[in-house]
């Protein structure tokens, strides 16, 4: 048979001592938040009680183990070790008996780790023996990190999400040019191979995996502030890959969304003009067509590379 354990958080300052004893009413009020335990054997019970619970003064961080009587009240067994840490705001994730251990897990401020003391069960009392602490958000960066390094960008990024409080684990730019980049050598990968609609796909999800938010080059430029190994013009020549993707995949609506972005942050760059008029005249918009033609073959002269600028765009000018 098993019996209930309750862990009590006191929210106000109190004074117990042993064999003290405490009103239900006290211990049941508003500001007490209690967490049963199913978990501890019947038979262990001290006697004369039927229920356990552990008293928390929150402000003083002193813990004392009480047990109800017969008539209703809790009688306080002893002060425990102060080796629980209590995050008010989150409530503790679990209370256990397990293998002559009682334990006590509380999520840490700002972060998604996990404190958890252990006591042994031991002539009526709970003694401290041992601490554990769990990190789920640091144990999900690094099989992220590790899914990143075998080119799984859809894994990577499915573990990445699972980070709570992501700021304290990673700088989030450095991430998503992490992961841009990495799929931009896979999806290069795919181009030679003449794969199109595989190349544009691997960066859409990773393209996806950051709302990039930039408006400038100089927005570009304060994100990457302080970011080793990526530069704008880095992450340009990324941008203007995945727009010749999706050009190649014939996904024109997303080339054009695509490079005109990459014109935004570069608008002296003639090759994502070339691919952005390109699309709209695959759309059989022929007016906006012109438009970045014109630009295109404009930067084209002023680079001195007219003799490389291709017999299509003149004729697509010129037309009506």
């Amino acid at each position: 048979m098993k019996s209930i354990i309750s862990i009590v958080f006191v929210l106000f300052s109190i004074t117990l001592n042993s064999q003290d004893y405490i009103s239900a009413e006290d211990v049941d009020q508003e500001n007490v938040v209690t967490m049963q335990i199913d978990s501890f054997p019947a038979d262990l019970l001290p006697k004369g009680f039927s229920e356990l619970r552990i008293l928390i003064d929150v402000e003083n961080n002193v813990f004392h183990l009480i047990g109800k009587i017969k008539d209703g009240r809790y009688k306080v067994i002893h002060e425990m070790g102060n080796e629980i840490t209590y995050n008010h705001a989150k409530n503790f994730g679990n209370a256990v008996y397990s293998k002559g251990f009682v334990s006590f897990c509380s999520e840490m401020p700002f972060r998604a780790s996990q404190y958890c003391p252990y006591y042994k069960w031991e002539k009526g009392q709970l003694i401290f023996d041992h601490e554990d602490y769990f990190d789920p958000s640091a144990e999900a960066v690094e099989r992220a990190n590790n899914f990143l390094e075998e080119g799984k960008i859809s894994q990577a990024i499915a573990s990445y999400y699972e980070v709570f409080y992501p700021m304290n684990y990673m700088n989030e730019a450095e991430t998503g040019m992490k992961i841009l980049f990495k799929a931009h050598d896979i999806g290069m990968k795919f181009y030679q191979e003449k794969d199109y609609k595989n190349a544009a796909a691997i960066m859409d999800t990773a393209y996806e995996y950051w709302v990039w938010g930039f408006k400038s080059y100089d927005d570009l430029n304060e994100l990457l502030m302080g970011v080793e190994n990526y530069t704008p013009e880095k992450f340009i020549g990324v941008l203007a890959d995945y727009g010749l993707f999706l050009l190649k995949a014939e996904n024109y609506e997303k080339c054009i969304a695509v490079n005109s972005d990459a014109n935004m942050l570069a608008p002296d760059m003639s090759g994502p003009f070339l691919q952005l008029a390109d699309a709209y005249y695959k759309l059989g918009k022929k007016p906006e067509a012109k438009t970045a033609y014109k630009k295109y073959q404009e930067l084209m002269i002023k680079e001195g590379k007219e003799a490389k600028i291709p017999e299509r765009v003149g004729q697509r000018i010129g037309e009506k």
